[in-house]
């Protein structure tokens, strides 16, 4: 028993390597047990603790384990910071291999550890109120179950810092497993995401990922724009089916659907020219637009989306295709004036529909300074005021 209590109680895991191709019967031979005075290891589960490393084909960290003297009835319990600790000296994959099949294990053996192996990520323990049992998300878990999580981990590790195209990578993995798992994205999930990354990944901060205001404007950050935007893609690409959008039969329609277009005769010739002659110069372009109102209104009058629209008649993003936007109005509505011409006598009404349309705070704000006595505005300055408004009533297009 000298001769044991000799023993390091720390053998390096190369030491050990020679377990690995050992039969059983030479590898408890071979296993060397610290003695400590006053404890007795159950040497009757040598066998079993060696049997199940085997299965888990992680044969080479018996040795440590004898060193460290756990047992099996210690394993069960065991949490993931001692598995940090006894695996410190190990290459990550090993302890990854560990972590991952103790838990396997210990679930199977419905044991429920204080905190779960998966919780943590580079050994940091994440606090308890960003795992609410509401927030069905783990992003310890997330990162530590696929080959890129754990790559990011690896780099975090290594540099102690994220680059621009790491992060992308982990909001990428995140938002691809909310999907997969159909978790429908709210303000509280994706805060409690951008609050989990930020103690994970300490230098990382948590207004990249997600960002709330106090006012009414919407959420900002790398979570909620690619969550939306791989939403948006697979809805237009039939991957996943769009909610169907009842109308009720009540609602009055919009004027432009009251008015009837017929589409002049033989002019496929000229709108596959619109369409496709990019050398077509702006006043042939003009010409040719002119020529087919009524087809190409009774084209964007079928649309679905703006979004549609403007992919089929993409002549409309020119610099100048306000000229062409000004072609069809008047096609539409011939009675009208110019709103410049006549914007002395429209701004009142316009200026009425400001009052009460606009909702946000800030637009809210900058129309009341219209009104304010005290305000040295200009006439130039109140117009330029009253069309800078106006983005705060158009209804958003996509």
């Amino acid at each position: 028993m000298d001769e044991l209590a000799g023993t390091s109680m720390n053998s390096h895991y190369i030491d050990d390597s020679n377990c690995i191709t050992a039969s059983n019967n030479d590898t408890l031979n071979f296993a060397v047990m610290p003695f400590l005075q006053g404890y007795v290891y159950p040497v009757e589960e040598l066998q079993p603790l060696l049997d199940l490393l085997k299965e888990w084909n992680l044969e080479c960290t018996y040795q440590t384990l004898l060193d460290e003297l756990i047992d099996l009835k210690i394993l069960a319990i065991m949490k993931v910071d001692h598995t940090n600790e006894l695996l410190k000296n190990y290459p990550l994959g090993i302890r990854i291999l560990f972590s991952n099949n103790l838990e396997k294990w210990q679930n199977s053996k419905n044991v429920s550890p204080t905190t779960s192996l998966t919780a943590t990520t580079l050994g940091k323990k994440l606090p308890q109120e960003k795992l609410s049992s509401a927030i069905p998300i783990n992003i310890g878990e997330i990162l530590n179950e696929c080959s890129t999580g754990l790559m990011i981990n690896d780099y975090y590790k290594t540099n102690h810092k994220l680059n621009d195209n790491i992060r992308t990578l982990l909001v990428d993995t995140i938002i691809n497993y909310v999907i997969t798992k159909k978790i429908s994205m709210s303000v509280s999930l994706a805060n409690s995401i951008a609050d989990q990354i930020a103690d994970i990944f300490p230098t990382e901060v948590k207004d990249t990922y997600f960002l709330k205001y106090d006012t009414n404007k919407n959420p900002k950050g790398k979570l909620y724009a690619k969550y939306y935007n791989s939403m948006r893609t697979l809805k237009t690409s039939g991957l996943i089916p769009s909610s169907p959008h009842t109308k009720s039969s009540k609602k009055p329609l919009n004027r432009k659907h009251d008015l009837h277009f017929e589409p002049e005769n033989d002019v496929q010739y000229i709108i596959e020219q619109i369409k496709h002659d990019n050398n077509c110069s702006f006043p042939d372009l003009e010409y040719n637009w002119k020529a087919t109102t009524q087809y190409r209104l009774k084209s964007i009058q079928n649309s679905t989306s703006t979004h549609d629209i403007l992919s089929n008649w993409s002549n409309y993003k020119l610099p100048l295709g306000y000229r062409l936007v000004d072609i069809d109005f008047n096609t539409m509505y011939p009675s009208c004036s110019n709103l410049i011409s006549t914007f002395e006598e429209k701004s009142g009404k316009i200026i009425n529909l400001l009052d009460d349309k606009i909702k946000d705070t800030s637009s809210r704000r900058l129309f009341e300074s219209l009104n304010d006595s005290t305000a040295d505005i200009s006439l130039n300055g109140k117009n330029t005021i009253i069309f800078y408004l106006l983005h705060a009533i158009f209804i958003p297009t996509s």
